[in-house]
C-alpha cells in the first residue's frame, strides 16, 4: 500500500492494478450504519462496491493471501463483521478515518481465522463433535424438528438467533473490558480460545 497524490491510499494487486480506498463519504456511511432497513441495505451495498476491490487488494499484496483464499475472508468478514456485528454502526469521523476502521477489523478478523485454523489443526479430526456437543443437524432434520414450511423458514431462523446471540456476547464482552474500541479484540480471542477446546 502505497500513499498516491493527494494522500489516497492505494493498494496494488498480483495484476499490477491498484485500487485506490475511495475518498469517504461520511453521508453514504451515516445512511448505511445508522439508516432505517431499506436505507441502510442500499447505502451498505453501495460501501461495499465501492470497498472491497481495495479490501481484496490489500489482502492480496500486503498479506499476500491467494486469490481463493481473499474470496473465502472477504466473504466471512462481510458476513460475520459488517453485517453481523454492524461494524460500520461504529465509523464516526471524529474517532478516525473509515478505512482504518475497516483495515483494522479486516487484520483482526483475519488473524482470528488464522489461529482458529491452527487450533483446529492441532485437534484430531472430529475431536470437536465429541467435545462440543451432538452432531449438528441439517435443514430438513429442522424443519421436522420445530414444525416448519420450509428449509428456508429454518435457515432465517438460524441467522436471527445468530445475529441475537453476537448482539448480547458484545454486550456483554462491552461490559467487560469497559471499552467499545476493545470489544473485537476481546472476541476475537474468546474464539480462539474456543476453537482450541479439544486440542
Amino acid at each position: 500500500m502505497s500513499v498516491a497524490g493527494g494522500g489516497t491510499i492505494m493498494s496494488r494487486a498480483e495484476d499490477g492494478d491498484l485500487k485506490p480506498f475511495p475518498a469517504t463519504r461520511w453521508t453514504l456511511v451515516a445512511r448505511a450504519g445508522q439508516g432505517s432497513a431499506p436505507v441502510k441495505r442500499e447505502a451498505l451495498g453501495v460501501l461495499l462496491e465501492r470497498y472491497l476491490p481495495a479490501l481484496r487488494a490489500y489482502l492480496v499484496a500486503r498479506r499476500h493471501l491467494p486469490r481463493e483464499r481473499v474470496e473465502d475472508i472477504l466473504q466471512g468478514f462481510v458476513s460475520d463483521k459488517i453485517l453481523e456485528q454492524d461494524l460500520i454502526a461504529q465509523a464516526q469521523p471524529e474517532k478516525g478515518k473509515f478505512r482504518s476502521l475497516l483495515l483494522v477489523a479486516l487484520n483482526r478478523y483475519l488473524v482470528g481465522q488464522i489461529r482458529r485454523e491452527k487450533a483446529q489443526k492441532r485437534s484430531p479430526r472430529g475431536s470437536e463433535v465429541a467435545s462440543l456437543g451432538d452432531e449438528p443437524l441439517d435443514y430438513d432434520q429442522l424443519v421436522r424438528q420445530l414444525g416448519l414450511e420450509t428449509p428456508l423458514q429454518a435457515c432465517n431462523l438460524l441467522i436471527t438467533a445468530k445475529r441475537m446471540f453476537a448482539r448480547a456476547l458484545r454486550e456483554v464482552a462491552g461490559e467487560y473490558v469497559g471499552d467499545d474500541r476493545n470489544v473485537d479484540e476481546e472476541l476475537g480471542e474468546l474464539k480462539a480460545v474456543l476453537g482450541g477446546i479439544g486440542a
